[in-house]
C-alpha cells in the first residue's frame, strides 16, 4: 500500500515541479514491487495537502503523475519537501463528490479531474459540522479535532469475525457502508 511504502521510504510523493500543481502530485516507486494508493487517501504536507481522485498502481521503479484534489484551501507554501499519509481516508460524502464529478470528468474525455470546489465545499461542511476551526480549511485538522470522538466509536463498535466491512445505521437507517 501507498501509506506503507511512503513510511519505508520506498516510494516518495512530490509535486510534480517547484511550482507545484494542484490536481496533479508525482510519484516515485524506488521498489521492486507495484504500489496501490487508494482512493480518497490523504495525502499531506508539501504547497498543500491533498487526496487521490482515483486508485492508482504503480509500477515497479517508476515514476507517474497521478490525479488529486486539494483538500486545504487556505495554504500554497512549502511545509516539507514531500507527503505523507495523514492516515485518514476521506469522509463519504466528499467519496461521493470525487466519484461523481471525476466519473464525470472521464466520461467527458478530461481525465480524473475532481470538481475542485464541491471538494472544498464538502472540506468546509466537514469542519463546520465537527466544530474544528482552520485557519487553512485543512481536512486533517477535522480528522485530528475528532480523534477522541473516533475512538470513543471504535471501543463500542464489535466486528464479526471473518467481517471485511462496517455498517452504520442511525436510528434504524443505514448512512454508511464500507467494504
Amino acid at each position: 500500500l501507498g501509506s506503507e511504502a511512503l513510511a519505508d521510504e520506498s516510494a516518495t510523493v512530490k509535486e510534480v515541479n517547484e511550482g507545484g500543481s494542484v490536481p496533479h502530485l508525482l510519484v516515485e516507486n524506488r521498489g521492486d514491487i507495484r504500489i496501490l494508493f487508494i482512493e480518497g487517501e490523504e495525502l499531506v504536507g508539501a504547497k498543500q495537502n491533498r487526496i487521490l481522485n482515483t486508485s492508482v498502481l504503480v509500477a515497479p521503479r517508476s515514476k507517474v503523475k497521478i490525479p488529486v484534489s486539494c483538500v486545504e484551501q487556505g495554504r500554497w507554501t512549502y511545509k516539507s519537501g514531500g507527503f505523507k499519509t495523514s492516515g485518514a481516508n476521506s469522509p463519504t460524502t466528499l467519496r461521493y463528490t470525487l466519484k461523481k464529478s471525476v466519473g464525470d470528468s472521464a466520461t467527458s474525455g478530461l481525465g480524473h479531474r475532481s470538481d475542485q470546489r464541491k471538494v472544498w465545499r464538502d472540506v468546509e461542511t466537514y469542519l463546520i459540522r465537527n466544530r474544528v476551526p482552520s485557519v487553512t480549511r485543512a481536512m486533517s485538522k477535522a480528522f485530528e479535532g475528532t480523534k477522541e470522538k473516533s475512538s470513543v466509536y471504535r471501543e463500542k463498535t464489535r466486528y464479526v469475525g471473518g467481517a471485511t466491512g462496517v455498517a452504520i445505521a442511525i436510528g434504524g437507517k443505514i448512512v454508511a457502508i464500507d467494504v
